[in-house]
């Protein structure tokens, strides 16, 4: 999608009956990374757990990084599995 982080002027392109299309996605009520960065300060202040594990964001940025190195070497690369 692009671009990829703002929560509005998303679009996206899918394929329909073999013809591709352009999609604008709506716009969410409610700003993801408000909530999140609200929820991180929330455990560091309590001492709480938060509710997504910091692994799950390592694994999201290995698997970035994968696509990166992907597209500069032209070839699939593996992503071992922590």
């Amino acid at each position: 999608m692009e671009p990829a982080t703002p929560y509005e002027g998303q679009q996206m392109w899918t394929r329909k009956r073999g013809k591709p299309e352009q999609v604008t996605l709506p716009v969410p009520a409610k700003n993801q990374f408000v909530a999140q960065l609200d929820h991180l300060a929330e455990c560091a202040m309590s001492g709480r757990e938060p509710i997504v594990a910091g692994e799950e964001g390592l694994r999201d940025m290995r698997l970035i990084e994968a696509i990166y190195r992907s597209a500069r070497e032209g070839r699939a690369v593996r992503v071992a599995k922590a």
